[in-house]
């Protein structure tokens, strides 16, 4: 196992070992360089405490990692869920906003049309004004 991850490392793989595989392959290279360790005794028995300390530190921070991971997963599932509910907010602030658009255009329009009604009722008593004017103006003239 460990000969195949460190295969795949020095190809180049692109592949992202999991977290147990990569656990495995590391015990198995701790495993295997304590062997010839404890034949030899020493400086390999100094070598292989190291290395596996090594593997405590990298469990750790293996656990670490997928802790943070999977604390990211869920601030991203609560992020997700807060981009919906926001989007569902906004499509009906939208829709509210086309409706009372609409109803500014329409209620713009009705003030254009009896402005102009009123422009043509004001023409109309103008000109009843000046025919009443005409009319006082010949009764007063025929006395």
């Amino acid at each position: 196992a460990a000969a195949a991850a460190a295969d795949a490392a020095a190809s180049g793989a692109k592949e992202v070992a999991s977290p147990a595989l990569l656990m495995r392959s590391l015990t198995g290279t701790v495993s295997e360089a304590a062997s010839p360790a404890l034949k030899d005794g020493g400086e390999e028995a100094t070598e292989v405490e190291r290395l596996q300390a090594r593997l405590k530190s990298v469990e750790a921070r293996l656990k670490g990692a997928s802790e943070a991971r999977r604390e990211w997963g869920l601030q991203e599932a609560e992020l997700k869920q807060a981009m919906s509910v926001l989007s569902e907010e906004n499509s009906q602030l939208e829709a509210k906003l086309a409706r009372e658009q609409e109803k500014l255009s329409k209620a713009r329009e009705a003030k254009k049309k009896a402005e102009a009604e009123a422009g043509e009722i004001k023409e109309g008593w103008r000109a009843e004004a000046e025919t009443v004017a005409e009319v006082t103006a010949e009764l007063e003239a025929s006395r």
